[in-house]
């Protein structure tokens, strides 16, 4: 008799602990109704090739976390949220998620990722490798179960490596009034030497030198969007008071400052202008 009164016992308060565990687990995230679903299809893009108009397909193997708050699925579950993973496979994924007729929100979180970026047609680097991101784009509002949404992604932001500095071809017609007698603008001769530069805000720059070809083209790779500057020695004949012509021949500083973004194959003129150099 005692032994049937402890069994009934244990009976009640073995039934008691299963209720309030399946009270629980009905109120947590685990019962999530998995029969009200959606499918997304989300398509992923990149500037991976700066000589190609357009964009491109971010690379295959890129993995998205595909994540929707528990609070959309169900008001009781409390915080957290319903992930899953998915692989980019020719520029895109497709998964099923959980929905409602109410709506969710489905939040794309695709994996950062290494790109060696091919740049623009006579750039100084064929490739630079860049970090890619997606920093906003990324949700998809309002799905509602049954239904089959379509969005688009893009890498919105791209980050140089801090060691590595970015540079450009730049091509330029070095011209000047080398005689005041004429005041005319002419091309420096062949062979002039111009030093380019910069000055860093910290104090530290960059230098080169390069010399004209003809018609007074000067090529030369430099910093990509600094201010450059550049600067040359040379002869110029100006007016002279104590000369018997009227006129002499002295070394003057020539100088001009521009900033490269780009490469442009025609040389655009630069006007220099002169100081007394000695």
């Amino acid at each position: 008799m005692k032994n049937t009164r402890f069994l009934l016992v244990l009976m009640l308060a073995l039934s008691f602990v299963f209720s309030s565990c399946d009270d629980d687990i009905r109120t947590s995230a685990l019962t999530i109704d998995m029969h009200e679903e959606a499918t997304i299809t989300a398509y992923f893009y990149a500037e991976l090739n700066k000589k190609h108009l357009g964009l491109e397909f971010a690379p295959d193997g890129t993995e998205v976390l595909v994540s929707i708050s528990y609070g959309d699925l169900n008001p009781g579950a409390g915080s957290g949220n319903w992930t899953k993973t998915a692989a980019i496979q020719n520029g895109k994924i497709e998964v099923t998620v959980p929905a409602s007729t109410t709506g969710v929100t489905v939040t794309l979180l695709p994996a950062e990722f290494e790109y060696e970026q091919a740049q623009e047609q006579g750039a100084a680097n064929d490739r630079i490798p860049k970090i890619f991101k997606v920093t906003s784009g990324n949700t998809i509002s309002n799905v509602r179960s049954g239904q089959n949404r379509y969005h688009q992604v893009i890498y919105n932001t791209q980050e140089t490596f801090r060691n590595f500095n970015e540079t450009v071809v730049a091509r330029i017609r070095v011209q000047a009034i080398f005689n005041d007698e004429t005041s005319e603008l002419v091309d420096a001769p062949n062979t002039t030497s111009v030093t380019a530069f910069t000055t860093g805000a910290d104090g530290k720059g960059w230098a080169s030198t390069a010399t004209v070809g003809s018609q007074g083209v000067l090529e030369i790779t430099v910093p990509k969007g600094e201010q450059v500057s550049f600067e040359f020695i040379a002869d110029k004949r100006v007016t002279d008071a104590e000369s018997t012509t009227g006129y002499s021949t002295k070394r003057y500083k020539f100088s001009a400052s521009r900033t490269f973004n780009t490469f442009n194959p025609v040389a655009a003129p630069v006007t220099f202008s002169s100081q007394l150099w000695e």
